[in-house]
């Protein structure tokens, strides 16, 4: 799929509606500069765009503005398969109180909220989704977890109200150490 096409469809996943699910709470404070790097996706609640997709990442850089630069990609079909992705800026909703509470601006003018819902305190794992319980992602630092940690976030997006029986487990590459 070309890249432009994947960006723009993937704008319109996120133009939905901002209301909550009543008691979902973002992260109260969240340390960016840790929060800066690779995030693998273990699993997500898939879209039609992404229904191709293998190997998805997300990549966060903290800009000088203090923004956060996104960079979601994946591979096309298979491992071997072409780059796809987007680009886009974060940043704390300023009306909030909960640092989590993020809003992504894919191109102008066009913003959605996107919100740290979990991170583990070794920021090795986090939960981010849509306050419309529409979108869910399971992300790690690692291609794979544990399955007793997995099934603990599994637990947790589950608590939040999103639907796990939607959830499909993101095909990542094994990578086996040398």
């Amino acid at each position: 799929m070309p890249l432009t096409l994947y960006s723009l469809l993937l704008c319109l996943i996120f133009i939905v509606p901002a209301a909550g699910a009543a008691g979902l709470n973002a992260e109260k404070e969240v340390d960016f500069k840790r929060f800066t790097g690779t995030w693998y996706e273990l699993a997500t609640k898939p879209s039609w765009v992404q229904r191709d997709c293998v190997a998805t990442e997300s990549i966060y850089t903290q800009l000088d503005s203090g923004k956060l630069k996104v960079e979601n990609r994946c591979r096309d079909e298979n491992f071997d398969g072409d780059w796809q992705g987007i680009q886009a800026q974060a940043w704390s909703d300023p009306d909030s109180n909960e640092q989590g509470r993020l809003k992504l601006q894919l191109f102008w003018p066009f913003k959605a909220d996107l919100w740290i819902l979990k991170i583990s305190e070794d920021y090795q794992t986090a939960i981010i989704g849509t306050p419309s319980l529409s979108n869910v992602w399971i992300l790690s630092r690692t291609r794979q977890l544990p399955d007793d940690k997995y099934t603990e976030l599994i637990k947790f997006v589950s608590a939040t109200g999103f639907d796990i029986k939607l959830l499909e487990k993101t095909k990542q590459p094994v990578i086996i150490p040398i």
